[in-house]
């Protein structure tokens, strides 16, 4: 009798372990099915009647070049299909001043790098439903390589130089490389990092990226650094944050992540999807933190963060 009791004892105590371990379980198994599908249509959602997305849910937040660029990558990471894309590109190209090659955020807008920078990778994604040609040589020549004069300006133009230019041994844009990445280089610690403290992680995240990005290459040495300092920031909730912020967020942990892709290394797995699940809303958005309202660019980080982890 005794022997019977301590056995249902067991099995009750097991059977608590298991529920309690349930959610954990399924943080950390990324989104079932439903909670994709979930995604997707609020994504869908966000769509314009002309062609565009809008940066939220709220019937009078207008389409936007930024959203619109965000919407379609999320799209894709969550194994969705884009609707109508020729109207969608329709919409980019709308943006586009194509005299000079820049973009704005609407159309008719005052273009700046960041802009430029998202509308070139959007195009780039959509060129299949061009009407003719896209010729994106004036707008990096003529507008981004002037105007990028901080590190943010070179990070986010380099992407935008990698979706058109991905070969490393380009030679027409040699020189345009070697003035980014001396720029770049400015910061770089002696053991091949960047930055210090709780905001290492990030400032070596971004700007190791950007370096690969323009062709640049990391020994052995710099290599074993950059990772270290990547993963021993990954924070106890299994994201990474900005140096003086107390949580971590999606936009950081896509900036690292994209490094450790790139380089071929995972951090926690587990810990990281359960980060980004505590991030998603009940309408299948994802915030940019946990708690905050969703937004098309923190489904996209989650989007792309969840691809990586795979």
């Amino acid at each position: 009798m005794k022997e019977m009791g301590e056995t249902k004892m067991r099995t009750a105590y097991l059977f608590c372990l298991v529920v309690l371990a349930s959610p954990a379980l399924g943080l950390a198994q990324g989104p079932s099915p439903e909670q994709t599908a979930d995604t997707l249509r609020y994504l869908d959602s966000l769509r314009k009647p002309n062609g565009g997305y809008g940066a939220d849910a709220r019937p009078e937040t207008p389409a936007s070049l930024p959203a619109t660029a965000s919407a379609v990558r999320a799209i894709k990471y969550f194994g969705g299909k884009l609707k109508e894309p020729q109207a969608t590109f329709a919409f980019l190209d709308s943006c586009r001043d194509r005299e000079r090659g820049t973009f704005s955020a609407i159309p008719g807008g005052k273009p700046d790098v960041r802009t430029t920078s998202v509308g070139l990778m959007a195009l780039k994604e959509l060129a299949a439903f061009s009407p003719q040609p896209v010729e994106p040589g004036k707008a990096f020549l003529g507008y981004l390589v002037p105007e990028s004069k901080t590190f943010e300006d070179i990070r986010i133009a380099a992407a935008a130089y990698e979706a058109w230019f991905p070969r490393a041994d380009d030679r027409e844009h040699e020189s345009l490389r070697k003035q980014w990445l001396a720029e770049v280089l400015k910061d770089q610690n002696a053991d091949g990092t960047f930055g210090e403290g709780a905001g290492k992680a990030r400032a070596t995240g971004g700007a190791v990226v950007t370096m690969l990005r323009l062709g640049a290459r990391l020994d052995e040495s710099s290599r074993k650094a950059v990772v270290n300092a990547i993963l021993e920031g990954q924070r106890p909730d299994g994201g990474w944050g900005k140096e003086n912020a107390k949580t971590s967020d999606l936009e950081t942990t896509y900036r690292v992540m994209r490094c450790l892709h790139m380089l071929g290394v995972k951090p926690d797995v587990k810990a990281c999807r359960a980060f980004v699940a505590r991030c998603r809303t009940p309408d299948g958005s994802y915030g940019v933190e946990p708690g905050q309202p969703g937004s098309v660019s923190g489904t996209y980080f989650a989007g792309v963060v969840l691809h990586w982890l795979e």
